[in-house]
Formats: C-alpha cells, structure tokens, sequence
C-alpha cells in the first residue's frame, strides 16, 4: 500500500510542478529588469576631479519609452536609448566629498517605472599634510573631570565634562584656571544628561548631550541657563567658525546649524 501512495505522491507533484512552469498567467510570471545599471557598483569610490564612467545595460530596446540618468543635482542622460548599452560620465570637479547616489528611471511602453540606484563616494583629492607637534609645556588637570569639549576664550578655559547617574563622574561645564587647575565657576548638569562637546559663540556657552538629544545655551559670564535646543541622534563635538555652529555625531558627516535657532544650515562628510 505504502508503494501506491508513494508512486500517486510522485506523479502529484510532477503535475503541479508541470501546471506551475507551463499554466501561469503571464502577470503571474517573475518578471525581469529590462534595464539596470551594470556600472558602476555600489560603495565605489572616485577620487574628485575624476571622470566617473556610468553604463546602463538595456536587454530588450522595444520596451522602453523613455531612460533618464540622473543625480541629485544633475542629470547625465534625458531621452530615447538608442542601443543595448548605453554609456555616460559623470564628472566630479565641482562635487561634494562623500556620498552620492545615482539613480536610473526607466519608462517601460506598458507604463510601468523601473528604477535603479547606485551609491558612489567621493574622496579628497588632497592628500593630508603630515604636522608635528612638540609639547612646549604642562599644566594641571582634575582626573575627576571627564573631559568632552575644551575651548579657550580671551585666555580663558572653558571645560564640559561627561558622566550621568549616580556613578561615572558628573557633567558640569567649568570655567577653569588652566595654570592652576582651579575651578573658577561650575554648572552641574541633572544627572540624566551626559554632557558633551562645549563651544563659545558671542556670549553664550552651547553644550552637547550625548543621547539625550538637548543642546543646553549658558550665559558665558553667569552660566544661567538661558535655552534649550532638540537635536535627532547623538551629540559629539562641538565647535564654530564665526557664522555657525559646527556640530559632530561619530560618524563622517559634520552638521553646520544655526546659532539661534540650532537648525540645520548644511551638511558636509569628512573623507
């Protein structure tokens, strides 16, 4: 008996498998890309200044209207393909460090949209300047601070200091004798914040959090509390150039926000 089941099983399965490869709608068929980028891969880096060679593999021509290659800030082909490759470059003398993606956007005959994205990444095409440093003096430094961000202003020091809870050290922002080590003024931060990079623009005093996502603004001469800014992700370091504030997370990318407002002016990537 077992025999005839196993046979009745076999021949089943045959027959879907029949059913499922000839009696399929076409709708209901894997469909494939017509068309898609060949290169450049993804993560592929180019150092700026360089031509970046960008090709488009078309399997069938017939099926498609209309190709556009493109990104974010210029467009590199706009029309009717011609031929099974199709080849454009994309040149990087006036392009940002850092990432970039290129996207495809193909018009199929039937209406229907086929896209593809490639990230690239640009890298400085100035090599680093190795400097030397010689250490002409030392001064002392409370162990107990757990330095985050330093900053002189007018031959003062300025420290903010990191630790939350009841372990781990306390976050202040100091004002510090640096010849001396002595602490002039401090402001203790509530235990729930870990404070982060410091920075002096005018006669405020910004501070980062870590992850509690809070920019704290001191009165330079009082340190009174006078604003508080929201901010997504992680606070770092923190510094200025005159015009904005110039802020780090961890990662590459460096946010340049404004002093009033801490909204975000622009972005750059470190490479």
């Amino acid at each position: 008996m077992k025999y005839f089941i196993l046979l009745f099983s076999c021949i089943g399965l045959l027959l879907l498998s029949n059913c499922e490869s000839e009696d399929l709608k076409p709708s209901q068929r894997r469909k494939t890309n017509p068309v898609k980028f060949d290169t450049p891969t993804n993560n592929t880096s180019v150092k700026k200044g360089e031509g970046l060679p960008i090709t488009v593999e078309i399997s069938d021509l017939n099926e498609i209207k209309h190709l556009k290659i493109f990104t974010r800030d210029t467009v590199l082909f706009d029309g009717v393909p011609t031929q099974n490759q199709e080849s454009v470059t994309l040149l990087t003398s006036n392009s940002r460090l850092g990432s970039k993606q290129i996207s495809l956007h193909a018009t199929l005959k039937n209406g229907e949209i086929r896209k593809d994205n490639r990230i690239i990444r640009i890298l400085s095409d100035i090599y680093p300047t190795d400097y030397k440093a010689e250490v002409v003096n030392i001064f002392p430094h409370r162990t107990s601070s757990y330095t985050q961000g330093l900053e002189f202003d007018n031959g003062q020091l300025y420290e903010g200091t990191g630790g939350m809870g009841s372990s781990g050290g306390k976050s202040k922002l100091l004002k510090v004798d640096y010849k001396t080590g002595e602490v002039l003024k401090d402001h203790l931060l509530d235990p729930s914040y870990f404070g982060e990079g410091i920075t002096i623009f005018g006669d405020q005093i910004y501070q980062l959090t870590w992850q509690q996502s809070k920019c704290f603004v001191y009165d330079k001469h009082t340190f009174e509390l006078v604003n508080t800014f929201n901010y997504s992700g992680e606070g770092w370091g923190l510094c200025n150039d005159g015009t904005h504030l110039i802020m780090s997370d961890g990662s590459e990318r460096l946010y340049y926000r404004d002093p009033n407002t801490f909204g975000l002016v622009k972005t750059i990537e470190v490479y």
